[in-house]
């Protein structure tokens, strides 16, 4: 991530006798700072973490279609049993620690 953010502070920096290049360059950058877009994206890893475990084991040779259910099932178990208030606070802390009580 800090790769990308100082990628777009030097593009912005090349490009400033490009006014418009560089304008966007630092917008992109600010919205990357952004909590919404930050929020975005570790939600987004949090819930990418669970299908993408659930298709490397969909994809083993030897599952039957009944365990194949039966993962999913147990998949979306786990992502429902994180719409809790405990959750979404425990979520916070730990990518905000200084943030949230």
């Amino acid at each position: 991530y800090s790769v990308l953010q100082n990628s777009l502070e030097s593009f912005a920096q090349m490009a400033k006798y490009d006014h418009e290049m560089s304008a966007k360059c630092t917008g992109v950058s600010a919205q990357f700072s952004s909590f919404k877009f930050l929020f975005g994206i570790a939600l987004g890893r949090l819930v990418l973490e669970f299908a993408e475990n659930l298709s490397k084991s969909l994809q083993e040779k030897r599952m039957s279609a009944a365990e194949g259910q039966h993962l999913a099932e147990m998949t979306i178990q786990a992502l429902q049993a994180l719409r809790t208030d405990k959750k979404f606070s425990d979520f916070g802390r730990r990518y905000w620690p200084n943030k949230i009580p």
